[in-house]
């Protein structure tokens, strides 16, 4: 489905970019804010097929390197498919300096078509989304959370020297989008996915929905898959489906068990990690 730029140009108009809204058109992360690194370990090693939120791009991009072979994305807003197409298709443009310069102005720019590197980066997008950051000039597409800058600490949403040079050898061409809310996301998929990185959606869906949403995704795994997801806020989690008092195994249905991790980080964030055993 190719974007309706007059409804972009009107959600944009209406809406600050980093006030955390999620829509359509809304703006997308720049990068991430979360700890892909950490979240890989919960990768099986064999992944054939992967699904992951979209967000930043940086997901696809990290999983790749860490082996993931085939990767399906997902996003509600048009504009995270635009801003992980850039940065694929800047990988074998630029090198990484210029990278982390690049992912910086594009956050801040208004203009994107005025921001250094783009001219060469935009000739290898397809002309819907050449058409789009066009007609989208003036619109800060890419400011949501913060800049590259803001991050401190080892775990720096930028790839390192040498992750950037692994996935200008492993990424190739774009990565599969859909354009999806994660509610609908089940009547999209027609495979099974070894992995599943969900992000933090299911801190903004109302608590009865999010294990209505978990069920309908557990439909396209098979044993040994491994569905991921992270939390501050969320409480109606997945320990509340548990057959047994050591809340450390759960049936979902009579064919599917599954096993489930609960790990509290430092800032207060919990990360979960399911993986089917039958």
């Amino acid at each position: 489905m190719a974007p309706d730029i007059n409804a972009a140009k009107e959600y944009l108009l209406k809406n600050i970019g980093f006030n955390g809204k999620f829509d359509k058109y809304s703006t997308a992360y720049v990068v991430t804010n979360e700890d892909i690194r950490s979240a890989m370990k919960f990768m099986p090693k064999v992944t054939e097929n992967a699904l992951t939120v979209t967000g930043s791009g940086d997901h696809p991009m990290f999983m790749k390197i860490y082996g993931a072979k085939n990767i399906d994305t997902f996003d509600l807003s048009y504009n995270a498919k635009l801003i992980m197409d850039i940065k694929t298709a800047a990988l074998p443009v630029l090198k990484h300096t210029e990278y982390y310069n690049f992912l910086k102005a594009v956050y801040f720019a208004e203009d994107l078509l005025s921001v250094e590197n783009m001219p060469k980066i935009i000739e290898k997008l397809p002309y819907e989304e050449k058409a789009y950051i066009a007609a989208m000039r003036n619109c800060r597409l890419f400011n949501h959370g913060l800049n590259p800058d803001s991050y401190l600490g080892t775990n720096k949403p930028v790839p390192y020297l040498t992750e950037f040079q692994k996935m200008r050898e492993v990424i190739t061409e774009p990565f599969n989008f859909i354009w999806s809310d994660i509610a609908s996301l089940h009547e999209k998929l027609d495979k099974t996915y070894d992995f599943m990185h969900l992000s933090n959606i299911i801190d903004y869906i109302k608590e009865p929905d999010g294990l209505k949403i978990l069920a309908s995704l557990m439909k396209y795994t098979h044993v040994g898959s491994v569905i991921y997801f992270e939390t501050f806020h969320y409480c109606y989690l997945p320990e509340h489906l548990f057959m047994d008092p050591n809340h450390c195994r759960f049936m979902i249905n009579k064919n599917q068990i599954w096993a489930y991790k609960r790990v509290r980080q430092n800032q207060g964030e919990d990360i979960h990690a399911m993986q089917r055993l039958r």
